[in-house]
């Protein structure tokens, strides 16, 4: 048999390996192979809600497929790689494909067996390396699905603070400050930075989809951004929270925004309307500016988060119902 083969297999197992690996251990981000594959899936099925489970899915598939793939080429490189157990007659192809599966998954049904104490030793690690990446790949897939309850949880607890962002600013408001807003802006803060670092070493999250807008964190990191936007610009500066709450919030939002920028969100061509603040009279919030939305560096915040929103399949109505809506792209 063509030594061609086994090198063939050592470049697809090598290949296979590097891409699990960088997947499951690195918190740098998804393989190379992996993360194309996520990609495609997502713009093919339309950014559908079942395309995260179904990259996962298919993901696992992939790695197995070629991880069989690796081996079945490896064991074609000589006669005496595989031969049957009963008669030492040489295996044929299915048959050293139907060797490298069950090795791979560590059945060990012996009905063929390597004839050499060197293919023996090449079976043994077919074996190992089977149940090592197997183990890897399913304890990744746990974080991940982990990362993607925590993702919801940060949704619902932004969504718990109001439906729109004047309502999380006029709920907020006790005729003289914002007092419980000392403490949950650094709590969401805190959060959206962990979201973004498990959103960096697990990119797959990005492509599990709710259909409620009030799970979906890019609807609710909008709504939150709309509303720290307005305490930092628009209320009467002695009313204000915490300058250092409202800043350590608005830095935790730009981590993620940049997190997801440009690999997974671009920027709306237009910028979003602006929030009704009509919620902010009626409540009585003292308000010092009303049109700081003009500005550059706000303009280009806010269509990044328009991007985010319109990325995931939502609209701006969801973030804020009572502004204009706007047509997704």
């Amino acid at each position: 048999m063509s030594l061609l083969y086994p090198l063939l297999g050592v470049l697809v197992l090598a290949f296979t390996i590097v891409d699990l690996v960088w997947s499951t251990l690195s918190v740098g981000g998804g393989g190379p192979l992996s993360r194309r594959l996520g990609r495609a899936l997502w713009r093919l099925t339309g950014r559908a809600t079942y395309t995260g489970p179904l990259i996962l899915l298919a993901t696992a598939v992939v790695w197995v497929g070629l991880l069989w793939a690796g081996w079945t080429l490896v064991f074609m490189g000589a006669p005496e790689a595989v031969v049957a157990a009963a008669t030492g007659t040489p295996a044929g192809f299915w048959e050293r494909v139907y060797f490298g599966g069950y090795t791979v998954v560590t059945l060990g049904l012996g009905d063929f067996v390597p004839a050499t104490p060197a293919w023996q030793l090449l079976t043994v690690l077919a074996a190992a390396s089977g149940l090592v990446l197997i183990t890897l790949a399913v304890t990744y897939y746990t974080a991940v699905l982990g990362a993607v309850v925590q993702k919801q949880q940060l949704a619902a607890l932004i969504h718990a603070l109001g439906d729109s962002p004047s309502a999380i600013v006029a709920g907020a408001w006790d005729s003289e400050g914002f007092p419980g807003l000392d403490s949950v802006l650094p709590s969401l803060a805190s959060l959206l930075t962990l979201h973004a670092r498990r959103h960096y070493a697990y990119p797959v999250i990005h492509f599990f989809r709710p259909r409620d807008p009030e799970e979906a964190v890019a609807v609710q990191a909008a709504r939150l951004g709309e509303a720290l936007l307005i305490l930092w610009r628009v209320v009467e500066a002695e009313n204000r929270p915490p300058p250092v709450s409202l800043r350590l919030a608005h830095r935790s939002l730009g981590i993620l925004l940049d997190t997801l920028h440009p690999h997974f969100v671009e920027a709306a061509q237009e910028v979003p309307p602006s929030p009704d603040l009509s919620p902010l009279r009626v409540a009585g919030v003292p308000l010092d500016a009303e049109a700081p939305f003009e500005k550059k560096e706000i303009r280009e915040e806010r269509r990044l988060l328009l991007g985010y929103v319109r990325e995931s399949r939502f609209r701006w109505s969801d973030v804020d119902p009572d502004a204009p809506s706007t047509t997704p792209l």
